[in-house]
């Protein structure tokens, strides 16, 4: 796979000067994520911005620590999901569950909010709160 991004960035960087390729290891086994540190570590690729963490990932502390410095670590929470997910909805009500199914519209601005704050620490932004005070 990397090799392929590598490749992909060449077509893309002349394009879009400042675009930067993020990788998520969602459902990587533990020999493919040490493949991926292995690259970034031997190669530090100019192309590469950094890991986005989600559900079946590797752990965020771990990433972050494992991550060289100078890649960002996005968290890609899974907040779109009632149900059945990372973050479910406390006492979701039974008919809503039933009816609406795990990705009904149901905004939770200030539960979101809440747990963007309690990832922060070494991260540099989130899906799908906005990132832009992070990202600069």
């Amino acid at each position: 796979m990397l090799p392929f991004l590598e490749d992909m960035a060449k077509n893309l960087l002349p394009l879009h000067p400042k675009a930067r390729i993020w990788i998520s290891l969602q459902w990587f086994t533990k020999a493919q994520i040490d493949s991926v540190y292995a690259y970034i570590d031997r190669t530090s690729p100019e192309w590469f911005g950094g890991l986005v963490a989600g559900p079946s990932g590797p752990p965020i502390p771990e990433t972050r620590q494992r991550l060289a410095k100078q890649y960002g670590l996005r968290l890609y929470p899974d907040l779109t999901h009632n149900i059945r997910s990372q973050f479910e909805v406390v006492d979701w009500d039974q008919a809503y569950s039933l009816t609406l199914g795990r990705e009904a519209v149901n905004p939770r601005p200030a539960e979101y909010a809440s747990i963007f704050a309690g990832s922060l620490p070494g991260v540099t932004g989130s899906f799908p709160i906005p990132m832009a005070r992070t990202m600069m």
